[in-house]
């Protein structure tokens, strides 16, 4: 997600996975990354999240810090064994200092942070969040899921409170829920995560039909 996401060298590796600091180096050397401007572009991805991320840098290749977080990880996988760690947890865990440092993982912002989580959702080691727990998280973010729900008139996104974010969220998830068949929920692996993720895009689809 801070590093890879979106970028062309994954069109030629199938790599995502790096165990050790010396794994994520031996990607690196046979990338050919040399700390040019164009192996640096080939592997990160400044646009993926739209406009250019300043900090998608060299300097997040360069780092250890990532791996040096794994016992931080563990322990607090441990806290909550056998149980996933939930949702909010890991996301505010995701988003907190570590040390001297400012972040725990440099160059993962709330929206990152929240991409993140929901990834670890997926692997079953993060619990998916409930309908409450997503519509507080819309309404802190303010990003494009918020803005769907004023274009589709679910809130007047004037002095919108969260309590009127959660209940506007909880009638599109119930809504579309009972519009779609058992089956066809089950192919899109239907969730919380998932009634966000389609919110997020309802105005790129509109401008789309438009032009």
């Amino acid at each position: 997600r801070i590093c890879l996401f979106g970028s062309s060298v994954l069109g030629e590796s199938t790599a995502g996975y790096f165990p050790t600091a010396a794994s994520w180096q031996a990607f690196l050397d046979q990338c050919g990354f040399n700390g040019h401007v164009e192996s640096v572009a080939h592997i990160i991805n400044k646009h993926i999240y739209g406009n250019p991320c300043s900090h998608r840098t060299t300097a997040l290749l360069k780092d250890d810090i990532y791996f040096e977080e794994e016992r931080n990880w563990n322990a607090l996988r441990a806290t909550f064994s056998p149980e996933p760690v939930p949702f909010e947890r890991f996301l505010s865990w995701s988003q907190e200092k570590s040390g001297s440092r400012k972040k725990r993982l440099p160059g993962l912002g709330p929206l990152m942070g929240y991409l993140l989580t929901a990834d670890m959702v997926y692997t079953g080691l993060v619990k998916c969040p409930t309908v409450q727990e997503m519509g507080k998280l819309i309404y802190k973010n303010h990003l494009g899921s918020y803005a769907a729900l004023v274009d589709i008139g679910q809130i007047s996104g004037t002095f919108t409170t969260e309590a009127d974010v959660i209940t506007a969220f909880e009638r599109v998830y119930d809504t579309l829920y009972n519009v779609l068949d058992p089956d066809s929920r089950s192919l899109i692996v239907y969730d919380t995560i998932i009634v966000e993720h389609l919110l997020c895009k309802y105005q790129r689809v509109v401008r789309h039909k438009m032009s």
